[in-house]
């Protein structure tokens, strides 16, 4: 997911993230409106159901950044208060929250929003035993632990590991297992054909394509499935491709323009067909240029991101392992904001934090004035940022 600063339904947020949140059918696929995102994220915090966009007002006009506490308390009011929804809502939700509080925060919320599904699905299995939209997440889940760093990632797989059951009557927690262990899982379930969370994450190209060809049910083309398997996925996807939403034709076609020969020129003539733009069409479009924060703006930021720090450590005070998830979440911010102006974008990192406040122009009180860590905390804490830098 990449989320746009400059796109145009940001001009009324709330309205474009109930509009998702009241949706059956994905809105927005790669590209995302930034501000639409963080209400859609929030929305998704408060209402049980697909439809309820009306009880999430005031969650939709909340502009402020996610507090620290945020993405942990929306992923599991997601998973395990939700009621009826869609699997690209749930796994849209994982995607927003990892672009807007970093990869580290919302993968450790996630873990911890499967684990109380799991505590509640054992409590009360028949509660959870249609809760297919959640699937989302667990799709998601496997796409956080392919970006996080090799320790993150080990020690959330270990997590997941424990509650994941391809046996489950809970479907979220199944399916969690197949993108956990792939074919493993599959042999010991009773599916007949391979589901996508058992190919998505797999290194072997011929049973990618074996997948490929036995899907059943609403196939959609899946770049990913051609960056696996090869070019024998690409003609495959011939009779799903006739079948694509027209809502979902323009994505599907810049999807297969990354590939070339004459399988893929046939699926984007297809495309170009129901609608799609060509792709020379496409590359002349002049695209319009990202708007900047202004210093006010950056300042501003950079306020909020050590009183979040502050507030996140504050709460998490003598944990080491979520104290170093609030450091490098706040250091990924650090490192977006100074983007805004600076290509070292870690440049000054434990500066900022600890020594003199100063971003752009403008000093403010450091994190570590706030805290007073002890000497064994700062040297904790500045491992973590050094790693960052």
């Amino acid at each position: 997911m990449v989320l746009e600063a400059s796109h145009a339904d940001d001009a009324n947020p709330a309205r474009a993230a109930a509009k998702v949140l009241d949706a059956v059918d994905p809105v927005y696929f790669a590209r995302w409106p930034k501000e639409m995102a963080l209400r859609f994220a929030r929305g998704m915090g408060v209402i049980s159901k697909v439809g309820e966009s009306k009880k999430a007002a005031a969650a939709l006009a909340n502009s402020a950044p996610l507090g620290p506490k945020e993405p942990a308390a929306i992923l599991e009011h997601a998973l395990v208060a939700f009621g009826h929804g869609y699997p690209f809502q749930f796994e849209a939700l994982v995607y927003a929250l990892e672009e807007l509080a970093g990869n580290e925060a919302a993968l450790a919320a996630l873990v911890a929003a499967f684990e109380a599904l799991a505590a509640a699905a054992k409590k009360n299995q028949g509660r959870y035993e249609s809760a297919y939209a959640q699937e989302g997440a667990a799709i998601a889940a496997g796409f956080l632990l392919l970006r996080a760093d090799a320790e993150a990632a080990k020690a959330a797989r270990a997590r997941l590991a424990a509650i994941a059951d391809v046996r489950s009557e809970s479907p979220p927690l199944a399916r969690l297992d197949m993108v956990l262990r792939g074919k493993d899982a599959l042999a010991a379930s009773d599916y007949s054909w391979t589901p996508p969370a058992v190919w998505l994450f797999s290194d072997d190209a011929k049973f990618v394509v074996d997948a490929i060809r036995s899907a059943k049910g609403q196939v959609e083309f899946d770049a990913r499935a051609v960056w696996l398997g090869g070019d024998a996925v690409l003609p495959l996807y011939a009779k799903n491709v006739k079948k694509t939403p027209k809502a979902a034709v323009q994505f599907v076609a810049d999807s297969v323009a990354m590939f070339q020969g004459e399988d893929a020129e046939a699926l984007a003539a297809i495309l170009e067909a129901k609608g799609a733009t060509k792709k020379d069409a496409a590359a002349k479009a002049a695209p319009e240029p990202a708007k900047r924060m202004t210093p006010a703006a950056i300042e501003a930021a950079f306020d909020a991101l050590v009183t979040d720090l502050v507030v996140a450590i504050t709460d998490v005070r003598g944990q080491a392992r979520q104290e170093a998830v609030a450091l490098r979440a706040a250091a990924e911010r650090y490192a977006n904001l100074r983007g805004e102006w600076d290509t070292d974008t870690t440049a000054y990192l434990i500066h900022f934090f600890s020594a003199d406040g100063v971003a752009l122009e403008q000093s403010r009180v450091t994190a570590w004035a706030q805290l007073k860590p002890t000497a064994a905390e700062s040297k904790r804490w500045l491992a973590v940022l050094t790693r960052c830098e």
